[in-house]
């Protein structure tokens, strides 16, 4: 909530920077822990407590600031309080998540497993495999972020839709080993490209319960997609592997249907051209 009003005009930007300080969190955490369990054992576990100490600190250094922009976001809202909330489009957005959701969470289950069973490779190199998705993915957060604030959150939404369609397909043929590491630079990005315009959007069809909106995208960001992965192993088990791939490339194109369908929020009627 408080990322919406610091960013002033760049919410989808700032949105993209703030998640990619999760995304670097979850990609760098199995680094930096690992290294104190193998030398201390579950001891090493306590190294956790340092960059949450240092954030502690840092964010108590700041409250002052923060209550500041609390306190204006407060005064925003109850200027807009008046303006109606959009249910019908922020649920169709919504589904939109839980769709990029799934692919995100399939592709960091199943691509270990699909480099050593099909491609034959060692397990370190399924971990490469498997960062250069994540390290797309943070440039997709970022580029997805910039184009937003340029273009129209709903643009960029359906240009990451579009793109995916095209990668996982390509992805789901099966390509040799090498064809398949250079498509997971294109489909990192486009897995994160609709990321922080999906979380503004939200925000902007729900505007008097902006939290609410972060909540429930950022939320089903994390979680949708986990519940989902069971089932697609259930699948894999039975049939392959490479079946979910094709499964998982389907997923976009209902996200992308989901997509047309969203109206420009209320807010943005005057600023942003259809697209």
């Amino acid at each position: 909530r408080l990322m919406n009003f610091v960013a002033g005009d760049n919410r989808a930007t700032a949105m993209s920077v703030f998640g990619i300080g999760g995304t670097l969190g979850i990609a760098l955490g199995p680094i930096f822990i690992t290294s104190f369990l193998i030398r201390f054992g579950m001891e090493g576990t306590l190294a956790l407590a340092f960059p949450v100490t240092v954030t502690a600190i840092l964010l108590v250094s700041k409250f002052a600031l923060l209550s500041s922009f609390s306190t204006q976001s407060s005064r925003t809202m109850s200027k807009i309080s008046s303006q109606p909330d959009e249910w019908h489009p922020f649920l169709r957005l919504t589904g939109g998540v839980i769709c990029r959701s799934i692919i995100f969470f399939a592709f960091n289950t199943f691509i270990p497993l699909y480099w050593i069973a099909v491609h034959k490779q060692s397990k370190a190199a399924a971990g490469v495999a498997l960062t250069i998705l994540l390290s797309a993915g943070v440039v997709g957060q970022f580029l997805g972020g910039r184009l937003a604030d340029r273009y129209g959150d709903r643009t960029v939404i359906k240009l990451g839709f579009i793109w995916l369609i095209l990668a996982l397909s390509l992805f789901a043929l099966g390509p040799d080993v090498t064809v398949s590491t250079l498509l997971l630079i294109p489909i990192g990005i486009g897995v994160s490209m609709p990321y922080s315009p999906m979380v503004v959007l939200g925000q902007k069809y729900l505007p008097s319960r902006v939290a609410l909106s972060s909540g429930i995208t950022l939320g089903l960001t994390v979680s949708a997609g986990g519940m989902i992965v069971p089932l697609l192993g259930r699948l894999a088990d039975g049939y392959g592997l490479g079946i979910i791939f094709w499964v998982i490339a389907g997923v976009p194109i209902l996200a992308l249907i989901l997509t047309f369908s969203l109206p420009l929020p209320q807010t943005d009627r005057k600023h942003e051209a259809s697209f």
